[in-house]
């Protein structure tokens, strides 16, 4: 069935997938904002969760060591109290924890070499300590030797979660009773590792990044069908069909024709193909009017449309009183079914505000059989085809052959199994050669 074979335009095969395109890199790139929104965010909650770390170190720091609290060796003390409330890996995640004096002077460390040493001691230029948070604290100190209560501030920062180390500084006031049990300004500074934000962050950054693209991808997919779905036969009649009579346009018409002859020769089936132009057209735009015309080329539409067999052929508008026919059958039925459409035009009187308007049609006939499957030279003979019919007084059927026109085409081109069934049917001994 022709019907059967009738694809989209090339056309609009084209919106299809230019528009997939477009949704394509939309959708990627709205995956890529949400997976970068979703990141930052990521990022902001583990940076609060950094500093929510340290202000409970420091509180921890404030109430151990106030008043007569000893000093404590190493981590463990103060940790194990921390440990309470989080898990071990936390312990791996602090590097040390420094308190420092009004003079930059470390009363108190995690690490006890370091008990005493000040800020600036390039003991402490370590790679654990090469962040620039902890330079600008022991810049401040440095700096500001004579007045280092400026120093004594929330150090805080936005830290990424594979930067080689990052430090908090908080200022807290306790007695120490090593100082004369009098009140000072000291400074709590924590140095993290990267792993206590960078231990789960791959995995749900990719996590995120997985999410973002498919539940964004199913969205855009739903939208894109949702869209195509709908406009789809709406381009479609826009694209290919006549707006006048309703028929395939010209553009189409060759689209599908091209379609179809491949079809046909891929299948080794005949197409016969003509060309059909009204009569005298111009006479009757210039006696009745151009709306009359349009009038007449929509009734000539609706006749020919119904004296073909629906599926089974292909009919288009070629612009002007130009139409187009196609059909899949062999060149001595396509002679007949083309006078039949020549005859339906001649009987039908066309009613036009109470007149009768007779039509006629010429009509040049082109088969497959005897041109082979390329459209264009199908399309030229079946026009010189027109052109005579025209010349020799209009209202008939003029067909190319390879005879009259000296073409030196294989009779039998278009297709080995038809030609087979038809030699067979005529071979010598059979029952329609007796």
């Amino acid at each position: 069935m022709i019907g059967e074979l009738l694809p989209a335009s090339n056309f609009l095969s084209s919106i299809k997938s230019r528009a997939f395109f477009v949704f394509l890199r939309v959708g990627v790139a709205s995956s890529l904002l949400m997976s970068a929104g979703l990141a930052s965010h990521l990022l902001l909650e583990s940076n609060r969760e950094v500093i929510s770390h340290a202000y409970e170190i420091r509180s921890i720091v404030s109430t151990f060591l106030r008043l007569d609290k000893p000093s404590f060796s190493g981590d463990a003390a103060l940790l194990s109290r921390y440990r309470l409330q989080h898990n071990d890996d936390l312990k791996e995640g602090i590097n040390y924890i420094l308190v420092l004096d009004s003079e930059g002077r470390i009363v108190k460390s995690s690490r006890p070499a370091w008990n005493r040493l000040l800020i600036a001691d390039p003991m402490l230029a370590r790679s654990e300590s090469d962040d620039s948070q902890f330079r600008a604290i022991r810049n401040c100190f440095i700096e500001n030797t004579s007045n280092s209560a400026i120093c004594f501030k929330n150090h805080i920062g936005f830290y990424l979660p594979f930067a080689g180390s990052f430090t908090l500084a908080l200022p807290v006031k306790f007695i120490l009773n090593d100082r004369g049990l009098r009140q000072d300004n000291h400074l709590v500074v924590i140095n993290f590792d990267p792993s206590i934000t960078s231990s789960g962050f791959a995995t749900d950054l990719l996590l995120i990044a997985l999410f973002s693209f498919v539940f964004l991808g199913l969205v855009f997919l739903a939208l894109a069908f949702a869209l195509y779905s709908r406009l789809a036969p709406v381009l479609r009649r826009f694209i290919d069909i006549d707006n006048l009579t309703g028929l395939l346009n010209r553009r189409a018409c060759m689209d599908m024709g091209m379609r179809l002859l491949s079809h046909g020769e891929a299948n080794q089936v005949p197409y016969v193909l003509g060309i059909l132009d009204l009569d005298n057209f111009k006479a009757i735009n210039d006696a009745y009017g151009h709306q009359c015309g349009d009038f007449v080329l929509q009734e000539a539409a609706a006749i020919l449309r119904k004296s073909l067999y629906g599926n089974d052929d292909l009919l288009a508008r070629l612009g002007g009183e130009e139409f187009f026919v196609i059909a899949q059958c062999s060149s001595a039925h396509g002679l007949i079914m083309m006078d039949r459409l020549r005859a339906a035009v001649e009987q039908q009187l066309i009613q036009w505000q109470g007149r009768q308007i007779k039509l006629t049609v010429s009509i040049g006939v082109v088969s497959s059989e005897h041109f082979g499957y390329n459209l264009n030279h199908l399309y030229a003979q079946a026009d010189a085809a027109l052109y005579r019919a025209k010349e020799m007084g209009r209202n008939r059927v003029c067909s190319s052959s390879s005879v009259q026109d000296n073409v030196l085409y294989n009779p039998w081109s278009p297709g080995k199994a038809w030609a087979d069934s038809f030699s067979h049917h005529f071979e010598p001994g059979s029952e329609s050669d007796s």
